[in-house]
């Protein structure tokens, strides 16, 4: 199984932040630039989503979108690049 990772657009992404940080499956989380957006990267995304439902309203999510569901992510997660 490759990481997975997924975005968020959040008015306080901070918040969502500590929400997820310090679960076990989660691997990393990123801010964007423009201080609206986290995305999460995850060993377990079932286990992501899960716990992101009650999150994701306290911190005002209004976008979310997996963005490595597709072939080319997993080819390029297996040959490393």
């Amino acid at each position: 199984a490759h990481p997975h990772t997924v975005a968020f657009r959040a008015r306080d992404p901070r918040q969502l932040a500590r929400e997820l940080v310090g679960s076990p499956h989660v691997l990393s989380l990123t801010f964007g630039a423009e201080g609206e957006w986290l995305t999460v990267q995850t060993a377990r995304p079932d286990e992501l989503y899960a716990r992101v439902p009650e999150a994701a309203i306290a911190a005002g999510v209004s976008e979310m979108y997996a963005t490595d569901e597709d072939l080319e992510s997993v080819f390029r997660f297996l040959v490393g690049s």
